[in-house]
């Protein structure tokens, strides 16, 4: 119904009950409240725009299959994020570093999705933490770390993540699951005598939080066998695209017009085996989208799933979840050296892994006086308080390191990204009893299907082979 002066002057001569609703209908449209909804009817619904929710929009449209992709942020990408120099073509990427292969050493998932958009894509080896020089650093301190060395050698690691091959493209856990899967990654590391590694190893799993207190299942997921196939010297590497790796996501974005819908969010739900209704609000008011089949592609934690009216038995699942937090951005900096970084390492601390929540690194990219800044704590924080953690810890560092850092212009942050909740995670002994198992079970309960790290692993190539079985099995349904 469309509410036009009209309407409204012949409810205010009517009586002072139509007048009071007069006054409601009129403050609702001056305030920008939708009166009335738009209707848009597509075959599935994905919520989550990042590597999981894109994967599956491109299969879904490969097979003329309709849909629309909901998505809090401005852009498609979700952590792959890339920053464009103003005034320049430069691209510098502060998400994802890069793609690995699959267990099998195949690139193949990585290059469908890149092929989709017509993005090229090279090989390299590329560290998670700095392309330069690297000093260690305690960041609570600022004690520099002279004689500091690990092993760089993964082989012992290796040996271990080599018996789970499968871990990254399923869910589902053997029963009853490996014994050590349950161990504290601490008590992993001394099991198979890891100590020299564990440095390493906390570096190739940023964001993972406490890794020591971690399941060691987890640890294991997120340096698995594919990742360590990346990192081998052997191997072609990472696979990366020569325009930012975020590119395809925003061709993907554009391509999709009105059926990409960002700036959004699920207001409300109704789902059941016929199918389901979402109520979102976007930038342009309210729309009800019905659809056969969803598609969860965001971390399900229960505030990112209470719009959905879970049930019973989808609450007991996902209300085991905790996570840690995970930030990521570019600050520009004048003053280092070229291609020098810092990285953050306990002076005192077992195995000098740093004290959380801190600054991880502040590595140097391939633009001048621009550095790739990562930031974790247990528990997600603030933005502002994480950002002026950032911006003081490299001030303090760039004093400790040059003279005369007070003569140079302050630090600046370019972009940030908050990218909590990171690294889903459950007991151990909610893993004993098999909540993996009931995880994979909700596939197509109530029409509703998932993918994403919670259900696979943060790796995007591992993301994007489990969901080529999650959408072949959500279309076969």
């Amino acid at each position: 119904m469309q509410f036009t002066l009209a309407y409204f002057l012949a409810l205010v001569m009517q009586s002072p009950t139509t007048c009071f609703l007069a006054y409601i209908l009129l403050a609702g449209v001056q305030l920008g409240v939708a009166t009335a909804t738009q209707t848009i009817e597509k075959d599935v619904v994905i919520i989550g725009g990042g590597a999981a929710g894109i994967f599956a929009a491109t299969l879904l449209r490969s097979k003329g299959t309709s849909f629309a992709v909901i998505e809090k942020k401005p852009q498609f990408g979700g952590d792959t994020m890339t920053y464009t120099i103003p005034g320049t073509n430069k691209t510098v990427d502060y998400g994802v570093q890069g793609y690995t292969p699959l267990v099998d050493g195949s690139y193949s998932v990585a290059e469908q999705f890149f092929n989709a958009y017509d993005v090229p894509t090279i090989f390299v080896h590329r560290s998670e933490t700095s392309s330069g020089t690297t000093r260690y650093f305690d960041f609570r301190t600022i004690e520099e770390l002279t004689n500091f060395t690990f092993n760089t050698n993964l082989s012992a690691y290796t040996t271990q993540a080599n018996k789970y091959p499968w871990l990254g493209y399923q869910t589902q856990t053997p029963t009853p699951i490996p014994s050590d899967l349950l161990l504290s990654f601490g008590d992993f590391v001394e099991k198979y005598s890891l100590q020299s590694s564990i440095y390493n190893i906390f570096y190739n799993v940023e964001g993972c939080g406490d890794v020591l207190s971690l399941p060691a299942y987890y640890v294991l997921r997120e340096l698995n066998a594919a990742h360590l196939l990346a990192l081998s010297p052997t191997s072609p590497g990472l696979v990366v695209t020569t325009e930012g790796n975020q590119e395809a996501f925003l061709r993907a974005q554009a391509q999709f017009g009105t059926d990409a819908l960002v700036n959004s969010t699920v207001q409300s739900a109704q789902r059941d085996g016929n199918g389901v209704t979402l109520i979102v609000k976007t930038p342009s008011g309210q729309q009800t989208i019905k659809a056969s089949k969803l598609l969860v592609a965001m971390p399900p934690t229960p505030m990112n799933m209470a719009p959905l009216a879970l049930d019973s038995t989808e609450s007991g699942i996902f209300s085991k979840f905790a996570w840690s937090g995970w930030y990521s951005g570019l600050v520009s900096v004048t003053g280092f050296p070229p291609g020098e970084g810092f990285q953050n390492a306990g002076l005192d601390t077992l195995y000098n892994l740093p004290v959380l929540p801190a600054l991880y690194q502040l590595s140097p990219t391939n633009a001048t006086n621009i550095y790739l800044v990562r930031y974790g704590s247990q528990a997600t924080g603030s933005d502002d308080a994480v950002k002026a953690d950032i911006l003081s810890t490299v001030e303090r560092v760039r004093a400790a390191v040059l003279p005369n850092a007070g003569n140079l212009p302050p630090v600046e942050m370019l972009v940030f990204s908050n990218d909590s909740p990171f690294n889903l995670h459950v007991s151990a002994a909610a893993l004993a009893a098999g909540v993996n198992n009931q995880l994979g079970g909700l596939q197509g309960h109530r029409s509703t299907w998932y993918s994403g790290a919670a259900f696979f692993g943060a790796s995007s190539a591992d993301i994007w082979n489990a969901t080529q079985a999650v959408v072949a099995d959500l279309l076969a349904a």
